[in-house]
Protein backbone atom coordinates (compact mmCIF):
# COMPACT_ATOMS: atom_id res chain seq x y z
CA UNK A 1 0.00 0.00 0.00
CA UNK A 2 2.78 2.60 0.39
CA UNK A 3 3.98 1.23 -3.12
CA UNK A 4 0.68 2.63 -4.13
CA UNK A 5 0.80 5.72 -2.27
CA UNK A 6 4.37 6.82 -3.14
CA UNK A 7 2.82 5.86 -7.03
CA UNK A 8 -0.11 8.44 -6.56
CA UNK A 9 2.06 11.02 -5.05
CA UNK A 10 5.16 10.74 -7.88
CA UNK A 11 2.30 10.76 -10.80
CA UNK A 12 0.30 14.24 -9.38
CA UNK A 13 3.99 15.43 -9.12
CA UNK A 14 4.51 14.51 -12.54
CA UNK A 15 1.36 16.09 -13.94
CA UNK A 16 1.75 19.25 -11.96
CA UNK A 17 5.33 19.78 -13.71
CA UNK A 18 3.77 19.12 -17.42
CA UNK A 19 0.84 21.23 -16.52
CA UNK A 20 3.48 23.42 -16.10
CA UNK A 21 5.09 22.60 -19.25
CA UNK A 22 2.06 22.77 -21.52
CA UNK A 23 1.43 26.52 -19.88
CA UNK A 24 4.59 27.70 -21.77
CA UNK A 25 5.08 28.13 -25.38
CA UNK A 26 7.04 25.84 -26.75
CA UNK A 27 8.70 25.51 -23.40
CA UNK A 28 10.31 28.44 -23.67
CA UNK A 29 9.66 30.32 -20.71
CA UNK A 30 7.06 32.44 -21.92
CA UNK A 31 3.80 32.30 -20.06
CA UNK A 32 0.11 33.13 -21.91
CA UNK A 33 -1.73 36.20 -20.53
CA UNK A 34 -3.49 36.03 -17.57
CA UNK A 35 -7.04 35.39 -17.67
CA UNK A 36 -8.73 38.88 -17.15
CA UNK A 37 -12.06 38.73 -15.01
CA UNK A 38 -13.41 42.73 -16.77
CA UNK A 39 -12.67 42.41 -20.54
CA UNK A 40 -12.29 46.27 -20.31
CA UNK A 41 -9.23 45.77 -18.67
CA UNK A 42 -8.02 43.48 -20.99
CA UNK A 43 -8.13 45.47 -24.67
CA UNK A 44 -7.34 49.20 -25.70
CA UNK A 45 -8.08 50.66 -28.86
CA UNK A 46 -6.89 53.95 -30.71
CA UNK A 47 -8.78 55.92 -33.54
CA UNK A 48 -6.89 57.37 -36.46
CA UNK A 49 -7.73 59.73 -39.36
CA UNK A 50 -5.81 59.47 -42.19
CA UNK A 51 -6.15 62.94 -43.91
CA UNK A 52 -3.80 65.13 -46.27
CA UNK A 53 -4.26 67.33 -49.11
CA UNK A 54 -2.71 67.32 -52.95
CA UNK A 55 -1.83 70.64 -54.02
CA UNK A 56 -3.05 71.97 -56.92
CA UNK A 57 -0.62 71.63 -59.86
CA UNK A 58 -1.35 73.02 -63.63
CA UNK A 59 0.65 74.03 -67.33
CA UNK A 60 -0.38 76.61 -68.92
CA UNK A 61 0.03 78.13 -72.44
CA UNK A 62 -1.48 81.72 -72.30
CA UNK A 63 -1.02 84.37 -75.76
CA UNK A 64 1.97 86.45 -75.34
CA UNK A 65 0.82 90.21 -74.58
CA UNK A 66 0.83 91.82 -77.56
CA UNK A 67 -0.30 95.56 -79.06
CA UNK A 68 -2.99 94.11 -81.72
CA UNK A 69 -4.04 96.06 -84.54
CA UNK A 70 -7.73 95.91 -84.41
CA UNK A 71 -8.56 98.02 -87.49
CA UNK A 72 -6.05 96.51 -89.75
CA UNK A 73 -7.56 95.04 -92.53
CA UNK A 74 -7.50 90.73 -92.80
CA UNK A 75 -7.50 88.42 -95.33
CA UNK A 76 -11.23 86.90 -95.76
CA UNK A 77 -14.08 87.36 -93.89
CA UNK A 78 -15.03 85.90 -90.33
CA UNK A 79 -13.06 85.94 -86.86
CA UNK A 80 -9.47 87.36 -86.40
CA UNK A 81 -7.42 84.56 -84.39
CA UNK A 82 -5.44 86.80 -81.58
CA UNK A 83 -3.49 83.68 -79.89
CA UNK A 84 -4.44 80.22 -78.17
CA UNK A 85 -4.20 79.11 -74.45
CA UNK A 86 -4.43 75.80 -72.62
CA UNK A 87 -4.54 74.92 -69.44
CA UNK A 88 -4.24 71.02 -68.23
CA UNK A 89 -4.86 71.31 -64.06
CA UNK A 90 -5.10 68.32 -61.52
CA UNK A 91 -8.62 69.46 -60.57
CA UNK A 92 -10.16 68.52 -63.46
CA UNK A 93 -11.72 71.96 -63.86
CA UNK A 94 -10.34 75.48 -65.66
CA UNK A 95 -11.79 78.55 -64.69
CA UNK A 96 -11.75 81.61 -67.30
CA UNK A 97 -11.88 85.22 -66.21
CA UNK A 98 -11.34 87.99 -68.69
CA UNK A 99 -11.36 91.99 -67.89
CA UNK A 100 -11.56 94.65 -69.82
CA UNK A 101 -10.51 98.24 -68.27
CA UNK A 102 -12.46 100.30 -69.84
CA UNK A 103 -15.66 97.87 -70.60
CA UNK A 104 -15.30 98.73 -74.84
CA UNK A 105 -12.44 100.11 -76.85
CA UNK A 106 -12.74 103.91 -75.58
CA UNK A 107 -11.27 106.83 -77.78
CA UNK A 108 -7.30 107.88 -76.64
CA UNK A 109 -8.27 111.82 -77.01
CA UNK A 110 -12.24 112.12 -77.18
CA UNK A 111 -13.83 111.78 -73.96
CA UNK A 112 -16.81 109.25 -73.89
CA UNK A 113 -16.51 107.81 -77.62
CA UNK A 114 -16.10 104.02 -76.90
CA UNK A 115 -16.72 101.24 -79.37
CA UNK A 116 -18.08 97.82 -78.16
CA UNK A 117 -16.31 94.56 -79.27
CA UNK A 118 -16.51 90.84 -78.95
CA UNK A 119 -13.74 88.75 -78.02
CA UNK A 120 -13.66 84.40 -77.99
CA UNK A 121 -12.02 81.98 -75.88
CA UNK A 122 -12.93 78.67 -77.37
CA UNK A 123 -16.97 78.12 -77.29
CA UNK A 124 -16.85 81.38 -74.86
CA UNK A 125 -17.50 84.82 -75.74
CA UNK A 126 -17.23 88.48 -73.60
CA UNK A 127 -18.53 91.16 -75.12
CA UNK A 128 -16.73 94.39 -74.25
CA UNK A 129 -20.00 96.76 -74.94
CA UNK A 130 -19.77 99.83 -71.95
CA UNK A 131 -20.44 102.85 -73.31
CA UNK A 132 -19.19 104.57 -69.99
CA UNK A 133 -15.53 103.52 -69.93
CA UNK A 134 -16.12 101.64 -66.57
CA UNK A 135 -14.03 98.15 -66.69
CA UNK A 136 -16.11 94.93 -67.22
CA UNK A 137 -15.39 91.80 -65.96
CA UNK A 138 -16.77 87.96 -66.45
CA UNK A 139 -15.95 84.65 -65.03
CA UNK A 140 -17.08 81.68 -66.46
CA UNK A 141 -18.93 79.52 -63.93
CA UNK A 142 -22.36 78.49 -63.26
CA UNK A 143 -22.94 80.42 -59.93
CA UNK A 144 -22.62 77.68 -57.22
CA UNK A 145 -18.51 77.75 -57.77
CA UNK A 146 -18.04 75.41 -60.17
CA UNK A 147 -16.46 75.99 -63.31
CA UNK A 148 -18.71 76.30 -66.63
CA UNK A 149 -15.25 74.98 -68.72
CA UNK A 150 -15.54 71.50 -67.69
CA UNK A 151 -12.53 69.89 -69.60
CA UNK A 152 -8.48 71.02 -69.28
CA UNK A 153 -6.38 69.72 -71.74
CA UNK A 154 -6.39 70.90 -75.68
CA UNK A 155 -5.47 74.15 -77.10
CA UNK A 156 -8.07 76.84 -77.73
CA UNK A 157 -8.04 80.03 -79.74
CA UNK A 158 -8.26 83.58 -78.84
CA UNK A 159 -10.22 85.74 -81.50
CA UNK A 160 -11.37 88.70 -81.74
CA UNK A 161 -15.10 87.87 -83.11
CA UNK A 162 -16.58 91.15 -83.81
CA UNK A 163 -15.83 95.03 -83.14
CA UNK A 164 -18.76 97.12 -83.14
CA UNK A 165 -20.68 98.71 -86.34
CA UNK A 166 -22.08 102.19 -86.63
CA UNK A 167 -20.01 105.79 -87.35
CA UNK A 168 -16.71 105.79 -85.71
CA UNK A 169 -14.53 109.11 -84.94
CA UNK A 170 -11.44 109.24 -86.87
CA UNK A 171 -8.68 108.49 -83.72
CA UNK A 172 -6.77 105.66 -81.81
CA UNK A 173 -8.62 103.75 -79.52
CA UNK A 174 -7.35 101.53 -76.63
CA UNK A 175 -8.43 98.85 -74.33
CA UNK A 176 -6.37 96.58 -71.74
CA UNK A 177 -8.08 93.25 -71.64
CA UNK A 178 -6.86 90.45 -68.85
CA UNK A 179 -7.53 86.54 -69.67
CA UNK A 180 -6.50 84.84 -66.38
CA UNK A 181 -6.67 80.92 -66.68
CA UNK A 182 -7.31 79.07 -63.27
CA UNK A 183 -7.10 75.18 -62.14
CA UNK A 184 -8.82 77.06 -58.99
CA UNK A 185 -12.07 79.40 -58.40
CA UNK A 186 -11.84 82.39 -59.11
CA UNK A 187 -13.02 85.83 -57.61
CA UNK A 188 -14.09 89.19 -59.17
CA UNK A 189 -11.39 91.81 -59.20
CA UNK A 190 -12.52 94.48 -56.56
Amino acid sequence: MNRLLVASIVGGLALTVSTGTLATQNGEGKRKPPRCENKYECEASATFTLEGEIPCKCKFSLPDSAVIDVFKKQKGPGVRKVGEYSAECNTGNIWLKVRSENGALAHKSIADVYIPYEVGFGAETFAADHANGTPKEYIWNKGDGISAVTTTGGTQSVTLNSIGGGPRLAGEYSDTLTLTVSGLPLLPTP
